[in-house]
């Protein structure tokens, strides 16, 4: 087996650079977790404002001005995922603001239309109208 140099599996990888692998691999495992705690706080806290409006107009008063907070609170929701995106990413990738932009484009528009749609139910439930 000429050709071959002690510390090869099979001839592919050293085993240095396979632990180096399995490294990069936990320390992005880490980064994800990270990625996912940081956008259930923003999703938590746009679903409780978004909640708190409705029960307000429901229950207490219709006012004209939460119709306006309500969706002023729609693009905020890509700022804010994509500031927790960056925040998430930026220790351990190489490009963290082109990542969050994608991932704020991907996880902002499932978060409007499930708390549209959550929000909604809850204020047909309570007894107002569309």
């Amino acid at each position: 087996m000429e050709g071959l140099r002690p510390g090869y599996i099979g001839g592919a990888l050293p085993l240095q650079d396979t632990f180096e692998m399995v490294v990069d691999k936990i320390a992005s495992y880490t980064a994800m977790k990270r990625l996912f705690k940081y956008n259930s706080l923003v999703a938590a806290a746009f679903l409780l404002l978004w909640v708190l409006l409705v029960v307000v107009e429901v229950k207490v008063r219709q006012y004209s001005f939460l119709s306006y907070l309500f969706f002023g609170s729609l693009p905020l929701v890509f700022s804010a995922s994509f500031f927790a995106s960056w925040r998430a990413l930026r220790n351990s990738s190489k490009h963290p603001a082109g990542f969050a932009v994608l991932t704020s484009m991907v996880i902002s528009p499932v978060l409007i239309f499930v708390g549209v749609a959550l929000v909604t139910n809850l204020k047909l439930l309570i007894g107002g109208h569309l």
